[in-house]
C-alpha cells in the first residue's frame, strides 16, 4: 500500500504542496511469508526505488505507481493520483513584535502574498480566538507577554505557514506631582515627581513655560499670583502620562521708603516716609521700627500699627546709622527691611581770585580765570556760573574734596567798553532749594575793567600830551615879550 503521511487525502490520492520535500511510503505493504520485498516507484515515468522516497514536485497532477516484488518474483502494482498545489502565503501587516498598554486595542491584520485563502485560524497563547476573518482586535486587560499566531487555509486543505506576533503589554505610567514648601513670594518650592509610577521613566516638567528634565527640582518663586506646572512621564518602551496643577503664590507685603533730604548733613533733621502695602490689595501694617546711630525725633503722619508714617531723624556728628522696619500683611506674611544712611559734614565753597589775563584794547584774546576752593569738611558738588555784564557766558560742574581747590578759565576776545564779570559758586543742594553749605558769604566774586578802542591813546596819554602843549605855549609867550 502507499501512504503520504504529510499529504492531504483526496479521492484516490493526495494533495501535496509544490516545491517542498514530501515523503511517500510503502511501509504498510506486507508479505504473508514474511520475506523481503523490493519496491519500485514511477511518478509520471520518473523512476525511484526504496520502501520510502522523498520527492519534490512542481504544481500539477501526477500519477504515482508502486510495484512490490516478493522474494519469489511475484509482483503487485497499485497507482494513485498526486495533486501538487502551490502552498498559499500570508504575512502579518506589522513587525514580529510590538508593545502596547493595558486597555489599548491592537488591530492585527494579514495580507495574502500568494494563493487563495478560504479561512484563518488565530490563536492567543495556544487558544483559538478567531477562525474566519483576516484581522482581529486584541485588547489586553493585564500586563504580560502574549503570543498571537495566524494560519490561512486553502480550499485544497493546504495551510499557510504559521505567522507569529509577540506582544508585550505594559501597565500605563502615572504622573504624580508633589509640591513642598511655603506658597509665598520669594520662598523656595520643591517640585517632586518621584511618586510617579512606571518602568524606566523619564521626566519632563514645564513651570510657567520653563522646562526642567529631572525627577525633582527646586525653584524660588519670585513672583506672586497664579502659576502652572505640568509633569509628563515617559515610560520605556511605551506609554506616557501628564499631570498638571495651577497653584497660587501669596504676594509679600512691600515697603516704600522716601527720604525728604538727600545726603543729610550734620545737625540737619531729615525725614523718612514709609508706606506698607500689598499687591493683593490686602491690608499691610508697620509693626515695629528700630533706630540705631540716629536721634529719633518721633513719628508724624501716622504711628506704629498704621500702614504709613513719617520718622524724623537727627545726628550732630558725621557717621552712619540704620533704621530697621518690621511690617506684615493680613495673611501673616512678615518682613523686615534695614536701611542704612550716612550723615556727612557740610562743604564750604569759596570763590577766590578773579583775573583777566589779556590786553586792554579791543580784539585781543585772553582768559578770565576764577579760582575756587572747598573750605568745609564735607565734599562739595555743585556748579560755577560766570556772567558778563549780567548775561551768563559759561557754566562748569565743580567737585571738590575737603580743603581742595581748582581753577576755571573762560576764553574771551576783548571788546570796547567797561566789562563786569561775576562768578557764583553754588552746591547742587542749593540748586534744589536746600541750604547746601555752612557759609554762604564767600560764594561770589566780581571783576570789572575797561577795554579801549584800538589805535586811540588812552585818557592818561591825552592828558600828558595836553600838558606838554600848554607848557610849550606858555614858554613861547614868555620869549616874545619885550
Amino acid at each position: 500500500s502507499i501512504d503520504v503521511p504529510n499529504g492531504i487525502s483526496i479521492d484516490d490520492g493526495w494533495t501535496i504542496p509544490s516545491g517542498e520535500e514530501v515523503l511517500i511510503s510503502a511501509e504498510e505493504s506486507t508479505d504473508q511469508e514474511g520475506l523481503s520485498m523490493e519496491y519500485s516507484w514511477y511518478i509520471n515515468e520518473e523512476y525511484y526505488e526504496g520502501i520510502t522516497v522523498d520527492i519534490i514536485l512542481d504544481s500539477g497532477s501526477y500519477n504515482l505507481e508502486l510495484t512490490v516484488t516478493d522474494y519469489h518474483g511475484a509482483q503487485v502494482s497499485i497507482s494513485r493520483t498526486i495533486e501538487v498545489v502551490d502552498r498559499p502565503i500570508i504575512e502579518l501587516d506589522m513587525e514580529d513584535s510590538t508593545s502596547i498598554l493595558v486597555g489599548d486595542t491592537l488591530s492585527i491584520s494579514t495580507s495574502v502574498v500568494s494563493g487563495q485563502i478560504e479561512s484563518y485560524t488565530w490563536t492567543l497563547d495556544g487558544d483559538i480566538i478567531g477562525s474566519t476573518i483576516s484581522s482581529i482586535d486584541f485588547t489586553p486587560s493585564d500586563a504580560g507577554d502574549y503570543l498571537i499566531t495566524v494560519m490561512g487555509h486553502h480550499s485544497s486543505g493546504l495551510t499557510t505557514d504559521t505567522s507569529e506576533l509577540s506582544v508585550s503589554v505594559y501597565d500605563s505610567p502615572v504622573s504624580r506631582i508633589d509640591i513642598a514648601g511655603l506658597y509665598v513670594e520669594s520662598k523656595t518650592l520643591l517640585f517632586d515627581g518621584s511618586a510617579s509610577t512606571g518602568l524606566d521613566l523619564t521626566y519632563s516638567w514645564i513651570l510657567d513655560g520653563q522646562e526642567y528634565d529631572a525627577v525633582s527640582f527646586s525653584k524660588i518663586m519670585d513672583v506672586g499670583g497664579n502659576h502652572h506646572i505640568s509633569l509628563t512621564v515617559t515610560q520605556n518602551p511605551i506609554g506616557a502620562s501628564t499631570s498638571e496643577e495651577t497653584f497660587y503664590i501669596d504676594w509679600l507685603p512691600t515697603l516704600e521708603v522716601t527720604l525728604d533730604t538727600p545726603n543729610p548733613r550734620v545737625g540737619e533733621t531729615f525725614v523718612l516716609h514709609f508706606i506698607a502695602s500689598d499687591f493683593e490689595d490686602v491690608s499691610a501694617t508697620i509693626s515695629h521700627i528700630e533706630v540705631s546711630g540716629f536721634d529719633n525725633l518721633g513719628y508724624s503722619n501716622g504711628n506704629i500699627g498704621d500702614s504709613s508714617l513719617s520718622l524724623s531723624l537727627y545726628r550732630d556728628t558725621a557717621g552712619d546709622g540704620e533704621v530697621t522696619v518690621t511690617f506684615h500683611d493680613s495673611h501673616g506674611n512678615t518682613l523686615q527691611n534695614t536701611f542704612e544712611y550716612s550723615v556727612t559734614e557740610w562743604p564750604d565753597g569759596e570763590v577766590g581770585n578773579m583775573n583777566w589775563y589779556g590786553g586792554d584794547t579791543e580784539g585781543e584774546s585772553g582768559v578770565v580765570q576764577i579760582s575756587v576752593a572747598n573750605r568745609g569738611a564735607g565734599d562739595f558738588e555743585g556748579k560755577l556760573y560766570l556772567t558778563q555784564n549780567g548775561r551768563q557766558v559759561s557754566e562748569w560742574n565743580v567737585t571738590l574734596s575737603p580743603s581742595s581747590d581748582s581753577t576755571f578759565s573762560y576764553e574771551w576776545t576783548s571788546e570796547v567798553g567797561f566789562h563786569t564779570f561775576q562768578a557764583e559758586l553754588i552746591t547742587l543742594d542749593a540748586i534744589n532749594g536746600r541750604v547746601g553749605e555752612s557759609d554762604l558769604t564767600n560764594n561770589n566774586a566780581e571783576l570789572t575793567f575797561e577795554i579801549q578802542k584800538k589805535g586811540l591813546p588812552s585818557l592818561s596819554l591825552l592828558a600828558s600830551v595836553s600838558l606838554i602843549i600848554l607848557v610849550a605855549l606858555s614858554g613861547s609867550r614868555k620869549l616874545i615879550k619885550p
